[in-house]
């Protein structure tokens, strides 16, 4: 039996977040992969890797930590926002908005919202000189992806890799498993 963090399940109105203490620092190029499961509901609301705070700062589960990087997958447009999107401390730096009605399956929502497990990779890439970085997610190995540039990128410290995830009046099961990180330190 594989290990699964379940974040939320098909019960309405969770709330769920998992956070671990990372070492690095906003100078350090991190790499997260791991593996997504959303379905078996009635279609809401969303999950996120996170790297940053420990802390969602009252945002919503499907909107990441509100100082850090999240990467969200939303499934439930509460406001038109459903899709694949990337925050920086609470502000979007790239989004790609499904341009159909809830449940109607199309793209990018029917890409991960199948109740069937996914690849993710997500890496922060610092750049060499000043204090810029690109946040860059790879989605079932090529199949899908996106990126944000960042110009003034500082890392909240202490640092954590979490995931977070929420349901309303519709569900879904919301699963994470087989993570793994990578970090190279930044020479002095």
């Amino acid at each position: 039996v594989q290990d699964v963090l379940q974040i939320t399940g098909t019960l309405q109105s969770q709330s769920g977040t998992a956070f671990a203490p990372l070492t690095i620092g906003s100078t350090d190029r991190f790499a997260v992969q791991y593996s997504m499961y959303t379905g078996d509901g009635s279609g809401a609301d969303g999950q996120c890797v996170n790297i940053g705070s420990n802390d969602l700062g009252g945002r919503f589960g499907e909107d990441g930590v509100a100082a850090g990087v999240a990467v969200c997958f939303d499934e439930w447009a509460n406001n038109g926002d459903h899709g694949v999107s990337i925050f920086y401390n609470g502000g979007m730096i790239w989004e790609n908005i499904a341009l159909c009605e809830n449940r109607a399956n199309c793209a990018p929502v029917s890409l991960f919202e199948d109740a069937a497990w996914h690849q993710v990779r997500v890496d922060i890439t610092t750049a060499t000189r000043g204090n810029a970085a690109q946040v860059a997610f790879d989605f079932d190995n090529g199949a899908y992806g996106g990126y944000g540039d960042i110009v003034n990128y500082q890392l909240a410290s202490p640092a954590y890799l979490g995931f977070s995830a929420r349901t309303g009046v519709a569900t879904n099961n919301h699963w994470v498993k087989d993570i793994s990180t990578s970090a190279i330190t930044a020479a002095p």
